[in-house]
């Protein structure tokens, strides 16, 4: 079986999976929930490493920017 991400970060499949796997619904409801939390901190950790990513961008733009401004003054 396939797991497929749904809108909000489910995965589509995850309980047909698990309910085949375990037959006890406690343990299944609880392996299904930290399923869940696996997937919503990975979202988390792709989303600061993206964010993390532009603001290296940024601050490379920047620094290269005054360093071309601080050239230009001291060529004046």
């Amino acid at each position: 079986m396939i797991l497929r991400k749904r809108r909000g970060g489910e995965c589509s499949g995850s309980r047909d999976l698990v309910k085949q796997i375990l037959l006890d619904d406690r343990l299944a409801s609880s392996l299904e929930n930290r399923i869940e939390l696996v997937v919503q901190s990975t979202l988390f950790v792709n989303q600061v490493a993206t964010r993390r990513s532009v603001a290296n961008h940024v601050g490379s733009g920047y620094a290269e920017l005054m360093m071309v401004f601080r050239m230009v003054r001291m060529t004046r």
